[in-house]
């Protein structure tokens, strides 16, 4: 019976708190980021500046670690580019790939990977930035872009940081950066422009030459990029497809997309970016940005295979989304008016939203727009921030959510599972960050689970005994936490069936994270009651 009333009161609080955006903390060491790490869940973290260390926070923002960074003498400038737990090797350490410089005379560049043990896993001299290259279905890699001539970049293995290649920067005028892809048909590849001969030289995943395509830029074009490469995702023929923009000496804009044919699909005056827009359960759409002399940008939205044009914005750069109630909608923040206009998918006006700004000040951009992120309720929410430095959030009858003053940024974080959070990223040096709580939390978003069929979780929920069963796997150890990222349960063994006793928890929602022998990740939601 106590537990039933404890149960009633935790469900009546959470139903008093929704509409409420609540200030959790104040980060003051600098940009504070979120991640849902592998083994320990959520957790916040930041680079102090002044001591180069990376401060780790748990998701109820009390301390959890600190890891300096090694560097060489007299670093100007530290940039974090991930931080993870097993992505990059199988042990539970804390992996951090950064990038710094130093100015004796010159600026020298140096990218590393470290553990939290202070052990340099990987040292790359001359790099510029350092990636983490994860796609679906394909190992990770290290990509680390050398500052020499025209930028190399070097290809590494995971985890034992073998040095794959290292692709020439030969005929790069500009930017030698190799891309990798997941091709449709023909998998795992590498691009690189040749900017000298106006090509796309494509690469075998053992980085042997695989194809070389011709681009075709108008005459006396100065820079030339690569917007799109794909197999059938613009049209439905096997052969690989490039979309790219370029520009004269006059700032002319022209976009293209070409076949490896060599035959031009498409030519764009003025096009400025070309995109193709996924998103699950949509169709696929082609997006250009068009930005002429006079200094305005508009957009078309074409059909895919098709490539006839669908709607045409005059207006701003439009953004299609799916929201969680009305669907597939387009928007553009029209910094000319202060307002947001919503278009249905048919591209006819569905809302005109105004968005209040001081005095004297104008919409800069728009950075969120839903329907069930924010608040649990039907109207559409929009973060924005204007002119004057204000992050604002309204919904579409005009009620004001949100106003933070000194503020250069506002987004959401949405983690599958976990509570949905707001990040402002406040004016100073350094640039702080404010976090904010969310009625709400994102269950739309589907981790990979690539063990969840070999596993039998019951009773779920329960409140006494609970039971894991191993189908064809082996677990090494697991943790259950509650929805603020505290560990209230935690076991390290090996087994194939496990019982755990969970009576002794108030009643609610939980996760359990746990890792099999050989690094595979899984996690389950648990309810008490």
């Amino acid at each position: 019976m106590m537990k039933s009333t404890i149960f009633l009161i935790i469900a009546f609080s959470c139903l008093a708190a929704i509409g409420q955006i609540n200030l959790e903390k104040t980060y003051d060491e600098g940009m504070v980021n979120r991640v849902d790490l592998e083994f320990s869940g959520e957790k916040y973290y930041l680079l102090d500046q002044s001591t180069n260390q990376v401060k780790l926070y748990n998701a109820d923002h009390t301390a959890w670690k600190t890891i300096p960074l090694p560097t060489l003498a007299g670093p100007l400038d530290v940039t974090i580019s991930h931080l993870s737990e097993n992505k990059i090797n199988a042990d539970n350490n804390i992996e951090i790939a950064y990038s710094y410089y130093t100015e004796d005379g010159e600026i020298v560049f140096n990218s590393r990977i470290v553990s939290e043990e202070g052990t340099v896993l990987l040292n790359v001299s001359d790099a510029s930035s350092i990636e983490v290259s994860e796609i679906p279905g394909l190992p990770v890699k290290i990509i680390a872009l050398i500052d020499d001539e025209n930028s190399s970049t070097k290809v590494f293995s995971v985890p034992d940081f073998t040095l794959e290649n290292t692709y020439s920067s030969e005929n790069i005028i500009y930017d030698g950066y190799i891309t990798r892809v997941n091709l449709e048909n023909s998998g795992e590849k590498y691009y690189q422009l040749d900017e000298l001969n106006n090509q796309v030289k494509l690469y075998n995943v053992n980085h042997t030459t695989w194809k070389t395509i011709d681009l075709f830029p108008m005459e006396g074009t100065i820079y030339l990029k690569i917007d799109h490469v794909s197999e059938n995702i613009i049209n439905a023929d096997a052969k690989i497809e490039v979309a790219y923009t370029y520009y004269d000496e006059s700032f002319y804009i022209e976009g293209k997309i070409s076949n490896e044919d060599g035959t031009v699909l498409f030519t764009l005056p003025n096009a400025y970016l070309i995109e193709v827009d996924k998103i699950s359960g949509l169709s696929n759409k082609l997006i250009v940005v068009f930005y002429d002399l006079t200094y305005l940008f508009s957009s078309k939205v074409y059909t895919l295979p098709s490539l006839a044009v669908e709607g045409a914005y005059g207006d701003g750069e439009v953004v299609r989304v799916k929201l969680e109630n009305a669907g597939e909608k387009y928007y553009i923040g029209d910094v000319l008016t202060n307002q947001a206009k919503l278009y249905n998918a048919d591209h006819t006006l569905w809302k005109t939203i105004n968005l209040p700004v001081t005095s004297g000040a104008s919409l800069v951009g728009i950075t969120h727009l839903s329907e069930a992120v924010i608040n649990i309720d039907s109207p559409v929410e929009i973060a924005y921030v204007t002119s004057d430095n204000e992050a604002r959030i309204i919904d579409d009858t005009g009620s004001s959510l949100l106003i933070v003053e000194n503020a250069l940024g506002i987004y959401t974080s949405q983690m599958a599972g976990l509570p949905n959070k707001l990040i402002v990223t406040m004016d100073g040096f350094p640039e702080t960050s404010k976090v904010y709580g969310l009625p709400t939390t994102t269950l739309g978003l589907q981790k990979e689970n690539p063990v969840e069929a070999a596993f039998t979780i019951y009773p779920n929920p329960t409140n006494h005994i609970l039971t894991i069963e191993s189908k064809n796997t082996t677990l090494k150890n697991f943790m259950i936490t509650s929805v603020l990222g505290k560990i209230v349960k935690e076991v390290k063994q090996t087994s194939q069936s496990l019982t755990i006793d969970v009576s002794d928890l108030n009643p609610g929602t939980y996760f359990m994270k746990g890792q099999t022998m050989n690094g595979v990740i899984f996690n389950y939601k648990i309810i008490i009651y």
